[in-house]
C-alpha cells in the first residue's frame, strides 16, 4: 500500500489523489481530468505522486483523459 500523504503533488501532500480518481470514476468530465493532471504534472513538473498514481487510473473508469 502506498503512503500517499508522504508523497507530494503540485499542491502539497498527495493524500487527496484517491478522491480525485473517485471523482473521475463518478463523472469522467474533462475538468476532473484537468484537476488530476494539474496536481500530478503541473506546468511540466512531475511530482512523486504521479508515478504511484498511474496504476490507479483504470479505477477511474477509463485509461486516458478525454481528448
Amino acid at each position: 500500500m502506498t503512503d500517499r500523504p508522504k508523497l507530494r503533488h503540485a499542491y502539497g501532500p498527495a493524500g487527496d489523489t484517491p478522491a480525485l480518481l473517485d471523482r473521475i470514476a463518478a463523472e469522467p468530465a474533462p475538468g476532473h481530468w484537468t484537476g488530476l493532471w494539474s496536481a500530478l504534472c503541473h506546468q511540466g513538473s512531475v511530482h512523486s505522486a504521479g508515478v504511484s498514481t498511474m496504476p490507479l487510473w483504470p479505477m477511474a473508469g477509463t485509461k486516458s483523459p478525454p481528448r
